[in-house]
């Protein structure tokens, strides 16, 4: 028989279970928003690439080598004339790899 006195000191096994369980929920949700926080980034990224890419293609610089270098999109230009004669230009860049729509612009042109 063994033999209590005072009070009992220490955690049961049954609290530790509890805490751990509790704080790997808890460390499962942060590393799932940092995960999300990771791809909203590289999407961004990837639309920020985009976005230079169309800029060169519509100003028509000289320096068209510019388009060379990042060949992992490709344009898609449509253009309708709506009221008084104003003409809208749609552009859409488009990763080849997946064949994604990464970005649209849409302009007006006299």
């Amino acid at each position: 028989m063994i033999y209590q006195s005072g009070m009992n000191k220490g955690f049961t096994l049954l609290e530790v279970v509890v805490a751990i369980t509790i704080f790997l929920v808890a460390f499962s949700v942060l590393i799932k928003m940092q995960v999300n926080n990771i791809s909203k980034i590289k999407e961004s990224f990837l639309r920020l690439d985009a976005l230079e890419y169309a800029k060169v293609y519509r100003e028509g610089l000289s320096n068209k080598s510019e388009l060379k270098t990042i060949n992992e999109f490709e344009i898609k230009e449509s253009s309708k004339t709506i009221d008084f004669g104003v003409k809208e230009v749609n552009i859409q860049v488009i990763e080849k790899s997946t064949g994604k729509t990464i970005l649209t612009l849409k302009t007006y042109e006299e």
